[in-house]
Order: C-alpha cells, then structure tokens, then sequence
C-alpha cells in the first residue's frame, strides 16, 4: 500500500516516504521532466497566457486553445501576446541605483503619433524595454547603473507600427 513501483534508477522496490534508494542511493524525490514543464506551464498561466495542456506521448505534444472545443482554434491572434510575455519572463531583472524621466516629445499627425524620447548615455536597442499596455506604452531604458522610465498615454485601440534607436533618440510610431 505505501509502495511504489520501483525505483527508477536500479529497479528495487522503495517505500513512499524514502527519499533516496537504499539500494543504488538515486534521488526518489527528484522531479521528473514533464513535472518540470507543468510547473513552467503554470508559471505561464499566471502572467496571462491561455491554459496550456501537456501529454507525453513519442515526443511532446502541446496544445493550446482559446474559445470552446469544436469551433476552431484562433491561435494565431494570441501567438504574438504569447511571445512577448515569454521573453519577458526570460529577461533578467535589472536594477537602477538612479532612475529619471526622459525628455519626450509627441507629434500627433492624423492618425499617427510620433514618440521622440531622449536616452542619453544609452547604448543600444537592446538596453530599451518598450512595453504596450492597455492604454499607454512604458519605456525603460538602461545605462549603467542609471534608468529612464517613461509612462506615455495613447488610446486603447492603438499600435505600435515600429521602434527606432539612433543618436540616443528612440523613435516610436504609434497608429490609431
């Protein structure tokens, strides 16, 4: 009853409160691959991601659903959101001894904005983190041990169509 089957490693039968084998000294409580996917699955359904279902079969299958079964799946609208909030979970965290606000300038031309953001000091693309939020865009920028931090409003239905860093200015075009 307090059995398991065996242990994994030498094959010899183990209770299920010992944590190592008596017999080869294998880790029972070591966690297996597809425990490890799980927790990192549900890690992602935290921040936001649709539920993610995995099933070891020959291989890994992943499917992921958005809508009811048996209507199709639209995973393609969802694909790019899924992306992002990977990334950001990738990304180490950086720390700023001191952190301003940049001088910004907004054009606004028709349906299109202009955002003009001055970084001075910063290096590249790569040390700027621009972020669409439901109704704004934060930019963290990153030089040394110095950050710029930026909230700017723009209507909830808008894009941002692209991003451009040149002469310590990043340069966002955000369409209506």
């Amino acid at each position: 009853m307090f059995e398991k089957e065996k242990c994994k490693n030498c094959g010899e039968k183990v209770k299920d409160n010992w944590q190592f084998c008596p017999h080869c000294g294998k880790n029972l409580k070591e966690i297996e691959p597809f425990e490890d996917m799980e927790k990192e699955f549900k890690k992602l359904s935290r921040i936001g991601l649709p539920k993610v279902f995995t099933k070891p079969t020959r291989g890994i299958t992943i499917t992921i659903s958005t809508g009811r079964p048996g209507f199709g799946v639209k995973t393609r609208r969802i694909e790019p959101q899924m992306r992002r909030k990977v990334e950001e979970v990738k990304k180490p965290i950086r720390i700023a001894k001191l952190t301003e606000e940049p001088e910004t300038k907004v054009n606004r031309m028709g349906q299109k904005e202009i955002i003009q953001i001055k970084l001075p000091e910063v290096r590249s693309l790569d040390d700027i983190e621009v972020r669409r939020l439901e109704q704004s865009v934060e930019i963290r920028a990153f030089a040394g041990d110095k950050a710029y931090f930026k909230l700017i409003p723009i209507s909830s239905g808008a894009e941002i169509l692209r991003k451009e860093f040149k002469d310590n200015v990043l340069k966002i075009e955000v369409i209506k």
